[in-house]
């Protein structure tokens, strides 16, 4: 680990929270008790310059087909305007 922050509540963590220049860290917990840990300037590494490049990105999950339209398309209903016969072409 780059650092270890210990024994500072009585009970489990429930949030933490960094400041906008990585400088500080907020640490909730159960207990009740709010602690602000400070670090100097490069104590912990450098400042990522292209922080989009690094940023989280959810992955592409397909559209989940409804109840609905499994059931129109079933009858040959139409389905977002167009009618689906379930016909190979």
């Amino acid at each position: 680990p780059i650092a270890l922050v210990s024994g500072l509540h009585y009970s489990a963590i429930t949030d933490l929270s960094w400041s906008p220049d990585g400088l500080w860290l907020a640490i909730s917990s159960h207990d009740g008790y709010c602690s602000m840990v400070s670090f100097s300037p490069g104590e912990l590494g450098v400042q990522v310059e292209d922080q989009a490049k690094y940023q989280y990105k959810p992955p592409i999950v397909p559209e989940l087909e409804t109840a609905e339209k499994a059931d129109a398309t079933a009858e040959g209903t139409e389905v977002s305007g167009k009618k689906d016969t379930n016909e190979a072409v």
